[in-house]
Formats: structure tokens, sequence, C-alpha cells
């Protein structure tokens, strides 16, 4: 089992329980990025037949607010060097 740093653990009757893994969404929801210089553009799409509650995870930036996306639209960010997109997160 990895190391759980202190702050992200509890200490529930005596015994150390790590918070539950952030699930991924499902794999109908595709994200696809582009760069032009400093400035970056994140598309994510929801191909599912239903809506997902979407958050957008990011290296040297702060994630993305946990937002609804419907079933078939696209959702685009903008975001600038040196942030790095790393993921989709169900939430």
């Amino acid at each position: 089992m990895a190391a759980i740093p202190a702050f992200a653990a509890l200490l529930i009757g005596g015994a150390l329980v790590a918070p539950a893994e952030a699930a991924s969404p499902p794999g109908c929801v595709n994200a696809s990025t582009a760069s032009s210089g400093l400035k970056r553009t994140l598309k994510v799409y929801n191909g599912c037949i239903s809506s997902y509650r979407i958050k957008t995870i990011w290296d040297y930036d702060l994630d993305g607010p946990c937002a609804t996306l419907a079933s078939k639209p696209t959702r685009t960010e903008v975001y600038f060097w040196p942030a790095r997109f790393d993921g989709l997160q169900s939430c």
C-alpha cells in the first residue's frame, strides 16, 4: 500500500483510513489539447448518452471546478504555460 500523507488520511476508531480514489470518467468522455505558443486549449467532449460531472486536473495550475457536461456538447478551457493537462476525474 502506498504511503498516505498525514493530511490525506483520517483516524477512525484507532484505524488509519485513506480517502477514496477519484474515479475516471467513462470512455465516451474524451479530451484533446492544442498548443499555440504559451496558450493552450483543452476540449472535453461527452459522447455518452447521459450527462456526467467532470473535473479537469492540471499540473502546475489549480484543478478545474466540478461541472456537469451534458450529452454530446464540448466544453473548452484555455490555459497558459506552464500549466499542463493531466486528466479528467468524475466528481
